[in-house]
């Protein structure tokens, strides 16, 4: 028997399938089911009063659809008709293939809430459906019976036991909760005289789900249903259109075609990365996959919104945090709270509300429908709930602009904002910071360089500059004290070079600055082009792949067409000669991931120059993912409310 292979119940030509309610891996185990056993005719645990407006309902799925009812007590019940729920797959599937579908359950409005001690459902694709279900029976929950339990399981067994009889050319499929299928396949057979029970449900309605309500009702996260609307669809033979999942993410407004620098690529014309396929697979549905899945569909998110990549160590933080969380709450897979307070933790907050609004994005759903869309709320399903709050500093900020500026449906009237096109300049608050960068790297090279020359002795008969703590402190067991004297270094440092990544496809804009006031230096830069994110008008976002800053300011020609430095093998190198050929000082400091080559520290010292190296990994990321972002404004003028619009 393999794994994913239903396991039923037998009394006569009846086959009971136990399942769990809301849980996707006993759902596609009805879809074995029924392509194995190929039923006559099926029932499920579904109230007989309500067959009519649910079996409609089941009909439109995967649009999500609700009945809406009164009780005895005045109150209001909801059922929401779900693909991932094992009844209404059951249905589904009867109507897709014209076999008949019978509701038999009992129709109660005092039936008791029931809430069992179970293993996860996940563990169903690992050990099988029959050990989960042999388990199950020999546990104390299943012994459990009230008597509206007494009630429901006779009166299902009668109906069952009268249509089995009325069932020609195979076996009749019941799909049941786990809590009654041994008594109800106990009872077949013994008796077919149905309780009484009420005919119809007066004032039923049957409503359409507003897909704001997706996000939080839904009893199978979104993501993950869909993919398994995907995976069924292939199973059955059948096409299911991707519905496109960024239909809410920003258009990218391509402007400025006239205003390209010479020779740089465009978006349009420089090789997009490729994107990863996304794998057709068939049931079963595996949530881990579908969790790397989520994973990297909000990364892709989270990089067109903020610009930032999500590093490999993000992932092993991810998953770590994710399992122990899970096994603390006796889970072998996180829940979709879990998963999106996991983000945050192993990310940031952004990555959090990107991975929240992939998570819960039904791409099928539309607020206008043929019937009445209504909301509905955890509160109205007396579902219990669990609350985030996203601090996204970026995301935040745009949300709140949104009300002052015109939105991106507008751009047009922007295009207002590019009458300055070669007048480009930057945001002075994000000048003063990279300035606040520049000044900590020339103070940590200054560190570098005084450890380079320090000379440190035994101590005899001076302390010189001082006691070299560290040095004592190794050699302790010699019992000496050791002393240091500093000696003068090769003087004050000049240009600072910082390289974050030099991928050329990336980051294809190249452009020279004039530093605008004396504090600020003259600076080069490659970056992320203007037109890949355009936020206001004459506003455009970037990220830098790396710049250089050279003092003092206006005396830098320009870099990118310069021939001297045409030697350079990258352009880190060409940067990097350019530091050395523009800077006053005798040092030079180089932040990159990488050292320079000896030959470039060589072609320094022909210069009486010195490069200082330090490795990017020493600086905060917090800093440098904020550092990285920068705004490029095309005319002084949009100084003035450019904060209205950067994020």
């Amino acid at each position: 028997m393999s794994v994913f292979e239903a396991h039923t119940l037998i009394a006569g030509n009846v086959h009971v399938l136990p399942v769990l309610h809301d849980r996707l891996e006993l759902a596609q185990l009805v879809v074995e089911a029924f392509q194995r056993l190929k039923p006559a005719a099926l029932a499920v645990e579904l109230p007989r009063s309500l067959e009519k407006p649910l079996l409609k309902a089941v009909k439109r799925l995967p649009q999500i659809s609700g009945v809406r009812y009164r009780n005895a007590q005045d109150e209001t019940v909801y059922f929401l008709v779900e693909p991932a729920e094992a009844l209404f797959e059951a249905a589904r599937l009867g109507l897709e293939h014209q076999v008949p579908v019978h509701c038999v359950d009992l129709d109660l409005d005092d039936y008791p809430d029931r809430f069992d001690a179970l293993p996860d459902s996940y563990s169903v694709l690992r050990i099988g459906h029959r050990a989960f279900v042999e388990a199950w029976l020999g546990s104390p929950g299943a012994q459990r019976q009230g008597p509206e339990d007494a009630r429901r399981e006779a009166a299902m067994a009668a109906r069952l036991t009268r249509l089995s009889r009325e069932v020609q050319g195979g076996p009749l499929l019941f799909v049941c909760g786990m809590a009654h299928a041994q008594r109800i396949a106990d009872l077949l057979g013994q008796s077919d005289v149905e309780p009484l029970d009420r005919a119809l449900r007066s004032e039923v309605t049957l409503f359409n789900l507003h897909p704001d309500s997706c996000r939080e009702v839904l009893g199978t996260w979104p993501f993950l249903s869909a993919e398994y609307e995907r995976a069924r669809a292939l199973a059955l033979g059948r096409k299911v259109r991707r519905e496109a999942r960024e239909a809410e993410q920003p258009q990218v407004i391509n402007l400025f075609d006239k205003v390209r620098r010479k020779g740089a690529a465009s978006p349009e014309t420089r090789p997009a990365a490729a994107a990863e396929p996304t794998e057709e697979r068939g049931l079963p549905v595996d949530r881990q996959r579908v969790l790397l899945d989520l994973y990297r569909e909000a990364g892709r998110r989270y990089e067109k919104t903020t610009g930032e990549q999500l590093r490999p160590y993000h992932l092993r933080v991810y998953l770590k945090f994710l399992r122990n969380w899970s096994l603390t709450r006796g889970l072998l897979q996180p829940e979709l709270y879990q998963i999106v307070v996991g983000a945050r933790a192993a990310v940031d907050d952004n990555f959090a509300y990107e991975l929240f609004q992939e998570a819960t994005a039904w791409p099928w759903q539309k607020a206008e429908a043929e019937l009445p869309t209504e909301r509905v709320t955890l509160e109205d399903l007396r579902r219990g709930s669990e609350r985030i709050r996203f601090r996204p500093r970026q995301v935040t900020r745009r949300l709140r602009a949104l009300g002052n500026r015109r939105r991106v449906g507008d751009a047009g009237d922007w295009l207002q904002g590019f009458d300055q096109p070669f007048s480009n300049c930057s945001y002075p608050p994000e000048d003063m910071a990279l300035e606040r960068f520049s000044t900590y790297v020339q103070k940590k090279a200054r560190g570098v360089l005084s450890e380079e020359n320090k000379r440190v002795e035994p101590f005899t008969n001076s302390l010189l500059d001082g006691i070299d703590m560290r040095e004592t402190l190794r050699n302790w067991h010699e019992g000496k004290l050791y002393v240091q004297e500093l000696r003068k270094g090769l003087g004050a440092v000049g240009s600072v070079v910082v390289v974050f990544d030099e991928d050329r496809d990336r980051y294809p804009w190249e452009i020279t600055w004039m530093g605008e006031v004396p504090e600020e230096g003259d600076m080069c830069l490659f970056a992320t082009h203007p037109m890949q994110q355009i936020v206001g008008p004459g506003i455009c976002r970037c990220e830098y792949g790396g710049f250089l800053l050279s003092y003092p300011p206006g005396r830098m020609s320009d870099v990118w067409s310069d021939e001297v430095f045409e030697s350079a093998r990258t352009r880190a190198e060409r940067l990097l000669m350019a530091g050395v050929d523009y800077c006053e000082q005798k040092v030079i400091v180089y932040v990159a991931k990488k050292p320079p080559r000896p030959e470039m520290k060589s072609w320094a010292g022909r210069f009486g120059k010195k490069i200082v190296y330090l490795p990017i990994g020493q600086f905060s990321p917090d800093t440098l993912k904020k550092l990285r972002v920068f705004h490029v404004l095309f005319g002084k003028d949009k100084r003035d409310f450019a904060k209205d619009y950067i994020w």
